[in-house]
């Protein structure tokens, strides 16, 4: 898929930490231009955007709420946008599949 014919793709993907951190690592990539060089140390600050109509919040948002849980959130440049987030996992409750949620009637 070639991002210059405007097909745009978003990849999910999820794994433990390399070094055996009881961590997990989610990856968000894009095949979009990136973030120029010199925006990169903006990314996590209030009001920064690079859309038109944005507000700026997004990100420093959701860092904050990765931060407070302990994690961490990174940007690189991988043949588009690649944000990877960090979170720790917690010993003190063993992970167990997600249910399937129950459609409540009125």
């Amino acid at each position: 898929l070639n991002p210059q014919e405007g097909e745009k793709v978003i990849t999910l993907s999820s794994a433990s930490s390399v070094d055996n951190r009881d961590e997990i690592v989610l990856t968000i990539a894009d095949n979009g231009p990136g973030v120029l060089p010199e925006k990169v140390p903006l990314l996590f600050k209030k009001r920064f955007t690079t859309k038109r109509h944005g507000h700026g919040l997004g990100l420093i948002t959701c860092q904050r709420i990765v931060e407070r849980h302990g994690g961490r959130i990174d940007y690189r440049y991988e043949d588009g946008a690649v944000f990877s987030v960090t979170l720790p996992v917690s010993a003190s409750r063993p992970l167990e599949p997600a249910g399937v949620a129950e459609k409540v009637a009125p």
